[in-house]
């Protein structure tokens, strides 16, 4: 849904399970409540925080403001850029090269998993992790 890219009439003959929101109507969205209102308006349609798809985000304002409009689906390069499948492959290897590394991490700390070392590797293999779930859903 979009400038351009479909209207308000085929939305409602189509009843689709999930809508993409352009980025022409994210961008900015944390300073128009104009967005906002529409965007919470799509969502109430939907009848799912989870059928609405933001498309666009760049910046944590603007994220913030999708989340308080009720979506809670998007993709940007506020998550990361654009991704090939063969990044994919290198992505997977690089979780796993982590995943290794964080074992033999706990070993070393005697299992203790509140360390600060063990957390902050812990967290970088989990922002891993959850970009390369995202991209298997795109795909």
């Amino acid at each position: 849904m979009g400038v351009g890219s479909t209207n308000l009439l085929a939305l409602v003959e189509l009843e689709p399970d999930f809508i993409k929101v352009d980025r022409s109507l994210i961008q900015g969205i944390s300073t128009s409540g104009a967005k906002q209102r529409l965007l919470k308006h799509l969502t109430q349609f939907m009848q799912s925080e989870n059928a609405v798809i933001a498309e666009g985000v760049e910046y944590r304002e603007d994220l913030l403001a999708i989340r308080e409009s009720g979506v809670s689906l998007s993709q940007g390069y506020y998550w990361a850029p654009p991704v090939t499948m063969d990044n994919d492959m290198l992505l997977t290897a690089e979780i796993e090269t982590k995943r290794e590394a964080l074992i033999k991490l706990v070993d070393k700390k005697d299992g203790v998993l509140t360390d600060d070392d063990v957390v902050t590797k812990s967290q970088e293999l989990d922002l891993l992790i959850t970009q390369h779930c995202r991209l298997q859903q795109r795909w």
